[in-house]
């Protein structure tokens, strides 16, 4: 029953970031594949859980681990929640009392870390793993390491929040890249490379094998080179998504390099790891009880039917995405200069930005900065003059200014 539960939340959550994606594509206010990625990601798990597929489960975590780092980012302003989960263009269907009764920090805080967290210790105990994975033995409710677990989360989560930018997609730049010049054709497919590679490691890498193993390594050395080869070392480390996935690729090699068995010998560690006992029953020979031996073996059908799934995941996500990419460039919804992108000049703080509005008879209130702010209040020293639906005036010390979604704090005559 709790799988349900958990499973029809995943679905109606897909639901609801479907709707919100439809809403900014309309709005022409898609700015990463992330928009795509996580309704899709949702349903799967929602499905999978309905149907007590194992790989549901680390879809979950997956999931979960997303949203607990993106809450850290949004909490420490280095990024705005808005720009990979679609729920600007929904704030206008919330109830204005409601998003009155709690700080923007708080919703974050419980919607990002600790609703997510407290799914994946509602499917980790041995009682609900077992009925996912039933040859799992002793205390265990993972088929693998729990740090390896952890780091495919982590991975996962990298992907989405660092390569998915959607100008890169589909207008890049050239790139110089360990000292190599790239073109914008080498830039866009190095992009690809960069976002697909990761995404399909974490899918795969509770799986183990070789492959993830060895692929792995190679983009967490690929990830820290641009810092061992530079002279401007301080400038990387200032930069607070850097040290954090930094952080987090140098975990995910050391748990590689711990469980290497898992992943060079996944078979005998599967062994070790199962239900492998002896079994004892007892039948009356005359007075005396004879104990049979039987060796139950581990079932292996989490690791057959994982790559069957992973294979079907890997064709309809890239299908989805390329679909949908071809579609938006060739309908111009989505429009990019090409060549060098232009970066906007913003006279306002770092992420100061508008972030979606609410106009209804009870009253008109905008989001900024993650502020709920309405008309004569004031955040970051600007007093808010006016909320429209695409952006928001502002004024300080007798000028006046427009904001929009893309932060461009522009002032006005």
């Amino acid at each position: 029953m709790l799988n349900q539960a958990i499973g029809f939340l995943n679905l109606m959550v897909g639901s609801i970031f479907a709707f919100g994606t439809y809403l900014a594509f309309h709005d022409k206010r898609i700015n990463t594949i992330t928009f795509f990625v996580l309704p899709l990601v949702h349903f799967f798990a929602g499905f999978g859980l309905f149907k007590l597929k194992a790989w549901s489960r680390y879809l979950t975590l997956s999931l979960a681990c997303f949203y607990f780092i993106s809450g850290i980012f949004a909490l420490q302003s280095v990024s705005s929640v808005v720009d990979y989960v679609p729920i600007a263009q929904l704030i206008r269907y919330v109830p204005f009392g409601l998003l009155r009764l709690a700080s923007p920090s708080v919703v974050i805080f419980v919607f990002l870390m600790v609703l997510p967290a407290v799914t994946v210790a509602l499917l980790t105990p041995k009682p609900i793993a077992v009925r996912f994975e039933s040859w799992l033995g002793g205390r265990f409710s993972w088929s693998a390491p729990l740090p390896v677990v952890v780091a495919s989360g982590i991975i996962f989560t990298y992907a989405l929040l660092m390569h998915s930018d959607l100008a890169s997609f589909l207008s890049p730049s050239g790139r110089n890249v360990l000292g190599f010049e790239f073109n914008s054709l080498q830039s866009q497919i190095l992009h690809y490379v960069e976002f697909s590679l990761p995404f399909f490691l974490a899918l795969g890498f509770v799986s183990s094998g070789r492959l993830v193993f060895y692929g792995t390594l190679a983009f967490a050395l690929y990830y820290w080179l641009p810092f061992l080869l530079s002279d401007t070392k301080p400038a990387f480390l200032k930069d607070f998504k850097f040290v954090f996935f930094g952080a987090g690729w140098a975990l995910t090699a050391l748990s590689l390099l711990i469980y290497r068995s898992f992943f060079l010998g996944h078979g005998v560690w599967l062994e070790k790891r199962g239900t492998s006992k002896l079994k004892e029953e007892t039948a009356p020979i005359g007075d005396t009880l004879k104990p049979v031996e039987e060796k139950v073996k581990p079932r292996f059908v989490f690791v057959l039917d994982r790559r069957w799934v992973y294979l079907i995941l890997a064709i309809a996500f890239v299908s989805f995405i390329s679909g949908s990419m071809v579609y938006l460039w060739s309908s111009g919804r989505l429009s990019f200069s090409k060549g060098k992108r232009k970066q906007s000049v913003s006279l306002g703080p770092p992420n100061f930005r508008f972030e979606g509005a609410s106009i209804d008879r009870h009253g008109t209130f905008a989001v900024i900065q993650g502020n709920v702010v309405q008309v004569g209040q004031t955040v970051q020293g600007y007093q808010v003059e006016a909320i429209e639906s695409d952006r928001v005036l502002l004024s300080k010390e007798g000028k006046h200014y427009s904001l929009d979604e893309k932060g461009n704090l522009k002032g006005m005559v």
